[in-house]
């Protein structure tokens, strides 16, 4: 039983973010938020949560950001804390350099709805670029999609999964759940 839940626990999480907040979700914070459309009729925001979510929502492109012009992402101070990046159905583009600061050392899921057409210049940072430790990116539109969207930047540093429909709900797993996958509970 032990394993089965596992492999279950380790299938949700190589498929999309899985919190790891041991609360439940009525206790998810939001850190800081804002705006980061490219132009005034792109209504696009961000927000940081505590549970170490990144979520870019709304509808348009984003802005692009760049370290020598001293544009960077608002959201840049909190990159060391935040594991997973959703962009969310209604945003059109990543912007340049959205999320590839050096400050961004734990990302490890990029989670990109199918309404994305275009990924900027250096937008995705990958950690771990060889091996297992391949950052990975679900992608909720099609592989033949995704070649368009991407350019084939991504592919040779990244794990890129499709399921082509939409973003699966940000999942919440309890304490026991996560002690239970590890094998320190008893059943």
């Amino acid at each position: 039983m032990k394993k089965i839940l596992s492999v279950v626990l380790a299938l949700v999480i190589a498929c999309g973010c899985v919190s790891v907040a041991f609360a439940d979700e009525t206790s998810r914070a939001i850190v800081d938020s804002g705006e980061c459309g490219l132009t005034e009729n792109d209504i696009v925001s961000w927000t940081v949560y505590d549970d170490g979510e990144l979520v870019i929502s709304g509808n348009g492109a984003m802005a692009s950001f760049d370290s020598e012009s001293c544009k960077t992402a608002p959201w840049v101070k909190y990159l060391s804390e935040v594991w997973c990046v959703t962009v969310e159905e209604g945003v059109t583009r990543i912007g340049d350099y959205a999320f590839s600061g050096s400050e961004n050392l734990g990302v490890t899921t990029y989670r990109i709805a199918k309404s994305v057409v275009s990924t900027g210049l250096y937008s995705l940072k990958a950690f771990g670029e060889t091996g297992r430790n391949k950052t990975s990116i679900v992608y909720a539109g099609s592989p033949e999609n995704w070649k368009k969207v991407s350019g084939s930047n991504f592919e040779d540093r990244f794990i890129v999964t499709f399921n082509n429909e939409k973003l699966a709900p940000f999942i919440k797993f309890t304490e026991n759940e996560i002690a239970l996958s590890k094998g320190s509970v008893a059943t």
